[in-house]
């Protein structure tokens, strides 16, 4: 039998511990670090193994072969000694982090706050089975990140939204729980891009499953309640991710606060619809807001004819009303009407060219009351 051929049949017995042995002394282990840089590519191999079969024990044996490995050694005396050393000191922090992660998922006894970052991500996020499973492929792929946590400037943190794939679930959760750590008072270059991805329809997190779908829905809510943003885009990103009743709050904040603009307040009469808030309270808005003619938003058409509509907040209240009565807005006067994904009617599409137009509108709608 060639010599090679014979190596490789007698490998799995010089690795295998033999039947009742004891427990490696101290002088087995400084033995096995000895032979790290044996001659022998066998006696090399077999310490190695040997040493990380006994380090993945638990850490107690971990934290003994680890203090013999650190032990100085001259890369330019001992090369060899010196880079075996230090790949089996990263193949053991491999298996250490992966321990700590099987642990972190399987084990309710482990302290799940030993792992950097999980206390801000839970905290934002929940702690449920499907969140523990993001954080730790974030934990895998954003150490840094999650160490840079509870910096002040964890904003910067935040990957540009555009670089980002809309199905990386991981990534996006990342991005979400540094912009819900960054306490900022204003908006940041990174915070700005990041609202603006979780505005548009189109745009932001896309996640593969269900259950990412949740993680990704919570943590959004909770950036809602301390973003520096807008409200308008605030209350848009909460209806778009469902966030049902951090939306609904600020929609009340809106409404019931009539010092608000008339843009925050047709965008939050919206919101409320599109999200089917309390019907009782929805309808005593539109009434509120059915006789208020403040201008919410001035369009002008860039094709012919060339005309400039003005959208006041009434204009809203009624288109509101007669969608929530089952009517088309459309076929009552609202003739440049225009849908939108998120909040079912682009309020600037509502206004008319002229107070002549409106009052028309406003008395077939009258009309058609009176009939019914």
């Amino acid at each position: 039998m060639q010599p090679a051929r014979l190596l490789l049949c007698l490998l799995p017995w010089f690795l295998s511990p033999p039947a009742g042995a004891q427990q490696p002394t101290d002088e087995d282990l400084s033995t096995w670090v000895k032979h790290l840089s044996d001659d022998s590519y066998t006696a090399r191999l077999v310490a190695r193994e040997r040493l990380l079969q006994y380090a993945e024990r638990g850490a107690e044996e971990s934290e003994a072969v680890e203090a013999r490995l650190r032990q100085p050694v001259s890369p330019r005396r001992d090369l060899e000694s010196y880079l075996a050393r230090r790949s089996l000191l990263q193949a053991m922090a491999q298996v250490s982090e992966r321990r700590r992660l099987d642990r972190f998922l399987h084990d309710p006894a482990f302290d799940r706050d030993r792992l950097e970052g999980w206390s801000a991500f839970r905290r934002h996020a929940g702690d449920d089975s499907v969140s523990r499973r993001l954080f730790a492929t974030i934990f895998q792929r954003f150490p840094d990140q999650l160490q840079r946590l509870s910096d002040s400037q964890s904003a910067s943190l935040i990957q540009p939204p555009e670089t980002l794939d809309r199905n990386d679930s991981a990534a996006w959760a990342m991005a979400l729980v540094a912009a819900c750590e960054s306490h900022e008072q204003h908006l940041g270059e990174n915070t700005f891009r990041l609202v603006s991805a979780l505005r548009c329809f189109g745009t932001g997190p896309l996640p593969n499953s269900e259950g990412e779908r949740h993680v990704i829905k919570r943590l959004v809510g909770a950036y809602l309640q301390t973003s520096p943003a807008d409200v308008r885009d605030r209350m848009t990103i909460g209806v778009r991710f469902e966030c049902r009743e951090q939306t609904l709050q600020l929609c009340r904040l809106v409404l019931d606060d009539p010092s608000q603009s008339p843009s925050a307040t047709v965008t939050a009469m919206l919101a409320a619809s599109a999200l089917e808030g309390p019907s009782e309270t929805i309808d005593a808005w539109i009434q509120r807001y059915g006789t208020d003619s403040r201008t919410s938003h001035v369009w002008r058409s860039l094709v012919e004819p060339k005309t400039t509509r003005r959208t006041q907040v009434r204009d809203v209240a009624a288109a509101l009303q007669l969608h929530r009565e089952g009517r088309d807005p459309r076929e009552h006067g609202f003739t440049a009407l225009i849908a939108d994904p998120i909040l079912v009617f682009q309020a600037y599409s509502l206004g008319f060219a002229s107070e002549q137009e409106r009052q028309e509108a406003q008395r077939q709608r009258i009309s058609i009351r009176s009939d019914r």
